[in-house]
């Protein structure tokens, strides 16, 4: 009897502890590349999936279900499939993020903007811009860890609106 009633009572936590989690779908577009010397070119395609693995750290620590478009690999031609790509996928929330790198005279520039949908009500609960700050030291950053920051910063900044 015992050993149903610790049953009943954990099966009703996880019942509850899931209604409060949120199924979120990260896409992240590469937008305007601007690199002045292309022998010394650090962007590669593959950093737009370290900004989703920011991304989808930060939400999971927030014990979010979070999956990603793979976004160095996927493209989608408007935000109606997008948003069907996610919905398809089992997502409540989309967070869609376009970055554009600039490397100009050794001086890296790293803007972007983001919006974080509903998808089921179709609205927009969150938009912004973002820009890497002007006195930003990239000494002893790697790019990729650079990047994987702003991907936290993100989801930090949209999280508040879940």
């Amino acid at each position: 009897m015992f050993k149903r009633m610790l049953f009943v009572l954990l099966m009703y936590i996880i019942t509850a502890a899931s209604g409060w989690t949120e199924n979120v779908f990260v896409y992240i577009e590469k937008g305007l590349i601007d690199i002045e010397d292309e022998v010394h070119n650090k962007f590669s395609p593959e950093l737009l999936n370290v900004i989703e693995d920011g991304v989808m750290e930060s939400f999971f620590e927030q014990g979010h279900i979070v999956f990603a478009a793979n976004s160095s690999k996927t493209t989608y031609p408007d935000e109606r499939v997008l948003n069907q790509a996610a919905k398809r996928g089992g997502a409540e929330l989309l967070l869609k993020a376009v970055i554009n790198y600039s490397v100009k005279n050794n001086t890296v520039a790293i803007t972007g903007n983001y919006v974080f949908y509903n998808l089921y009500s179709d609205s927009i609960l969150t938009e912004g811009n973002y820009e890497l700050p002007e006195d930003f030291d990239m000494a002893g950053i790697k790019v990729e860890e650079l990047f994987f920051s702003i991907g936290k910063s993100f989801a930090e900044r949209v999280s508040g609106t879940i």
